[in-house]
């Protein structure tokens, strides 16, 4: 069976030892279908608003309180409908850097790194804006695999187990 990858990003916020994914977008490296998924803290975290406020000065600009249409509590949720979309293909999730595939590893589904693979860093790849959703098309576009190229040997340099 063929390996469908998937190229996935998200911008987080910090609180304590937890990561709290605001955006979670995913891009198909083949057929191009991408969305972004947009999370909504609970009412409860307005009295961390100047902390988080800081965040996003100092990294991704994104409002925390940006409305989103799912709740904080779905990222997981949003995870398994990516999933869902490819029925029986066996998806492969990449994102770029230990961190974040750290954070998108918690939430139950296996994620490669694609620094594993020589990915460069964003902006030595494209001069557009550094969105949440434009990070994972670049990615995609640089992606150096096709849907039915074998990168086995690639997978198991890294000691990556299928």
């Amino acid at each position: 069976m063929a390996r469908h990858h998937v190229i996935l990003e998200c911008d987080w916020f910090v609180l304590g030892r937890k990561r709290l994914i605001k955006q979670l977008a995913f891009y198909d490296v083949v057929n191009h279908m991408h969305l972004l998924h947009v999370f909504r803290f609970p009412r409860t975290y307005q009295r961390y608003a100047a902390y988080f406020d800081r965040q996003s000065a100092h990294s991704h600009h994104i409002p925390w309180n940006k409305n989103g249409f799912f709740h904080l509590s779905g990222v997981t949720a949003a995870i398994r409908t990516i999933q869902y979309l490819y029925h029986d293909r066996d998806v492969v999730f990449w994102a770029k850097g230990q961190e974040k595939v750290n954070i998108l590893s918690s939430h139950g589904i296996e994620v490669h790194n694609l620094e594993d693979l020589g990915c460069p860093r964003f902006d030595q790849l494209s001069p557009i804006p550094k969105t949440t959703l434009n990070k994972a098309r670049v990615f995609a576009a640089w992606f150096p695999f096709g849907e039915e190229d074998d990168i086995s040997a690639s997978l198991d340099e890294h000691h990556y187990v299928y």
